[in-house]
């Protein structure tokens, strides 16, 4: 089960922090921390006649969850507690013999944090950490007022479902970058985080037209100002799907047996795993 430096307060069943209130704390150096000021059990929900410091921060480490086998997933985390947490996740692929993960990473989240990328692991095991809201020593700084951190509910929840965008029609000379070096874009692709993988299908070239210029005179017949070129381009695209943006290489293969940086139309279908974001109460959550 999972372990913790607070203790389980039965009466409103969470998990809640304790005091830095120690048998010594009875000294009877002052009124009001003397043994026949202490008529309670539950220092944390009276008056004892002190400022009441929490054990800060709150830490619950949850129980090692298995998510069956080795995976690329989103760890999703919700919390129900005093202040938005921050976390600490330690994940791998095997546990060792005393039955601890042998960690092969470890991620932490805090309040700078906007968005966790996926890991790829069999095991995951998560530290939950709450602090006050009041200073940093926790302290209330009045006798009457006692304010206790604690956890009401965590939820983790391992994600490997993928989703996929449909792109249509996109000039690639649209998106950032050089000729024939675009990248896709976090709007563009908005929704995925992670990509597993990009299939491009790229539109027939329109026919390129040369000047009357390049006719020669009463020898060839053109009604217009322009007339066709022999060949058109042949465009491929390779994708560098590790690159962050995803990078999409665009080459013409006809330019005399070189291959020649270009801009295409395109249709694509990007297939991967949500973004994954730490939202204002610090829960991590995928986007809709």
């Amino acid at each position: 089960m999972g372990v913790g430096n607070g203790y389980f307060n039965e009466t409103y069943g969470y998990y809640q922090a304790k005091t830095n209130l120690t048998w010594d704390t009875y000294d009877a150096a002052s009124s009001g921390n003397d043994w026949d000021s202490w008529v309670v059990w539950d220092s944390n929900n009276v008056t004892v006649g002190m400022p009441v410091q929490p054990e800060l921060p709150l830490v619950y480490t949850t129980d090692i969850i298995d998510y069956g086998s080795i995976a690329v997933f989103n760890v999703n985390i919700n919390v129900d507690a005093t202040n938005a947490p921050t976390y600490t996740i330690r994940y791998g692929n095997t546990l060792e013999s005393a039955g601890q993960i042998d960690i092969a990473g470890t991620i932490s989240v805090d309040a700078d944090t906007t968005t966790v990328a996926p890991i790829s692991a069999r095991y995951v095991q998560v530290d939950v950490s709450v602090d006050t809201q009041f200073d940093s020593a926790g302290d209330t700084n009045d006798s009457d007022l006692i304010y206790m951190p604690y956890i009401k509910s965590i939820n983790v929840e391992l994600k490997a479902e993928q989703r996929q965008k449909f792109l249509k029609d996109i000039n690639s000379a649209t998106l950032s970058g050089t000729t024939g070096r675009r990248t896709l874009s976090s709007d563009t692709i908005a929704g995925i985080g992670s990509v597993s993988s990009i299939v491009c299908q790229v539109h027939l070239p329109d026919p390129k037209y040369v000047t009357i210029d390049y006719v020669e005179q009463d020898v060839d017949s053109a009604e217009d100002d322009y007339i066709s070129s022999f060949t058109n381009e042949t465009p491929v695209i390779y994708v560098n799907k590790d690159s962050v943006p995803p990078e999409l290489n665009i080459f013409d293969f006809d330019t005399y047996s070189h291959r020649e940086r270009t801009e295409c139309v395109f249709d694509a279908i990007v297939t991967g795993l949500p973004q994954l974001r730490r939202d204002a109460t610090g829960n991590l959550v995928e986007d809709l």
